[in-house]
């Protein structure tokens, strides 16, 4: 049931950022796994990274640990990243980083 929820976030999130212009790529890393969901691509050179997750996803702690890690050495780059729990957790997002 929580893929279905966490699914519907990120097709929401791309519909709104297709809807600008940007391009919102799905973020696969072979062989290794806890990345963002999302790398996203805004005019300008803006570049970050988004994570999607049902508010109540029933992952495990290791899982969740090795993402909050992944995201931690993104921002230690530089890197912007953001967990979006819901269609209205992305909508007021977008609101705030449009």
């Amino acid at each position: 049931m929580s893929y279905r929820r966490e699914t519907a976030v990120e097709k929401r999130f791309c519909e709104l950022a297709t809807a600008r212009g940007w391009l919102a790529l799905k973020f696969v890393v072979p062989g290794r796994v806890g990345y963002p969901d999302r790398i996203v691509f805004k005019p300008g050179g803006e570049v970050f990274f988004v994570e999607m997750k049902s508010p109540d996803a029933t992952r495990d702690a290791a899982h969740i640990a090795r993402q909050k890690r992944r995201a931690d050495e993104l921002r230690a780059l530089g890197f912007r990243v953001y967990v979006l729990l819901s269609i209205e957790d992305v909508e007021s997002w977008f609101v705030d980083h449009s």
